[in-house]
């Protein structure tokens, strides 16, 4: 049984619906996460949760020393520990969203 209706020109056929048109699967996302804006949320997301669970562990105090006092104790450094710490931060669910979203494109790429 042939379900090719329409032939591109090449050997190859698109596939149809039962009425004869286009079903659409050329727009298909297989997996969801081959959307940017999905795969910036769960990093966004995620990153919350890192500094919810940080502040519950270790406490506020704790986690305010961690980030001015990152190279050891020297206090002339506490601004360049904050500076480094905010660029990290701003880095982090953007390197995130982007290996996910590469990952999950790839991966649907070499499946069809």
């Amino acid at each position: 049984m042939d379900f090719c209706h329409e032939r591109n020109g090449r050997d190859s056929c698109r596939p149809v619906a039962a009425g004869g048109k286009l079903d659409g699967l050329s727009h298909l996302k297989i997996v969801p996460s081959t959307d940017l804006n999905a795969t910036f949320a769960m990093s966004i997301s995620v990153f919350f949760l890192i500094y919810f669970y940080s502040f519950k562990v270790k406490g506020f105090v704790d986690s305010v020393k961690k980030c001015s006092f990152a190279f050891g104790k020297f206090p002339l450094l506490i601004p360049v520990n904050i500076l480094f710490r905010i660029v990290e931060d701003i880095a982090k669910p953007i390197s995130l969203a982007l290996r996910l979203f590469g990952n999950m494109y790839a991966g649907e790429m070499v499946l069809f």
